[in-house]
């Protein structure tokens, strides 16, 4: 039956990424970084661009991205690198769409665009971003001053205040917290606000995803400002990036946001960053922000390459 066809098939993919989970030896894979380096110059101009745009009031925040490609070194497997993502970060979520033997969509973004659990919807809200620190006390230091800082705090309102927007048309009363509070990853720490409510009668996932998706953490607000501005601004196509991510039940779903991914070949990787842009937003900083997001996935996959 097709039922059972497709069993013994996730079977088979669950035997598959377990060795390739287990067996991860020193040197398998690893990026070398680009060459020549990434135009800066060019893609802080487009920063620029938009603090012109939001100086104006036309918008109030813009999420740009770039991307920056990366060359493969040694032998490689899609399986492995989903493994050393997944082992260089576990408070995120993986995924990996693979098409042809030598070509895949991978990431391991902390994003959720929201969780469904009958007629429970929560959705989260991320946005802010500073680095850890090099021991507990700089980490906190660190954690604080992402608290404190009002072009961070602006930043991350946008996105409360759209997905509170989008979901009180889906569900009744909504449920938040009255401060963002810190999320840390591996390399990274955010800005975070979890919200939830139950679902009207009727609603189906497709209307979720219709309603959310894109949230200001990948788009911008006002979102039809954002996003005709981002098609004006960026030269290169996002792709899959940013794109929902996920799977659908009888009665459950969950989706993330496909940021912190790439776009893997046979001999290079596309790497994916944004950077959300508001008044006060600095373009050195924000080019930092974007350096910093690149760097945490090829840190990912390079510090798992190289392990004993």
């Amino acid at each position: 039956s097709t039922r059972e066809s497709v069993r013994e098939a996730w079977q088979d993919l669950s035997r598959t990424y377990a060795r390739g989970f287990a067996n991860l030896p020193s040197g398998v894979c690893a990026l070398t970084p680009p060459s020549p380096a990434g135009d800066g110059d060019a893609w802080m101009a487009t920063v620029r661009t938009a603090l012109e745009r939001i100086a104006v009031d036309e918008l109030h925040k813009v999420v740009l991205a770039r991307q920056s490609c990366f060359e493969w070194t040694g032998s490689h497997d899609m399986c492995v690198l989903v493994s050393a993502l997944r082992r260089a970060d576990a408070g995120c979520h993986h995924f990996a769409f693979q098409w042809t033997p030598d070509a895949a969509f991978v990431g391991a973004t902390p994003e959720r665009l929201f969780r469904r659990d009958g007629p429970i919807l929560r959705s989260d809200c991320m946005a802010g971003t500073t680095r850890r620190g090099e021991n507990g006390r700089s980490d906190r230091t660190r954690a604080d001053a992402l608290l404190a800082s009002a072009k961070d705090r602006l930043e991350h309102s946008y996105v409360v205040e759209a997905v509170l927007h989008d979901m009180v048309k889906l569900c009744g009363r909504l449920d938040t917290v009255p401060e963002p509070r810190i999320v840390q990853l591996a390399t990274l720490q955010h800005l975070f606000c979890p919200i939830t409510g139950r679902l009207r009668d009727g609603i189906t996932v497709g209307d979720i995803l219709h309603q959310l998706h894109p949230t200001p953490a990948v788009g911008g607000w006002p979102r039809a400002d954002a996003l005709a501005l981002i098609r004006n601004l960026e030269t290169c196509s996002r792709g899959w990036y940013a794109a929902p991510v996920g799977w659908v039940g009888t009665e459950d779903a969950e989706f993330a946001v496909a940021i912190r991914s790439a776009l893997v070949s046979d001999t290079d990787v596309i790497v994916f960053a944004g950077a959300g842009i508001v008044a006060g937003s600095v373009p050195e900083h924000e080019w930092q922000e974007t350096d910093d997001k690149l760097q945490a996935f090829v840190h990912a996959v390079n510090a798992q390459a190289t392990r004993p």
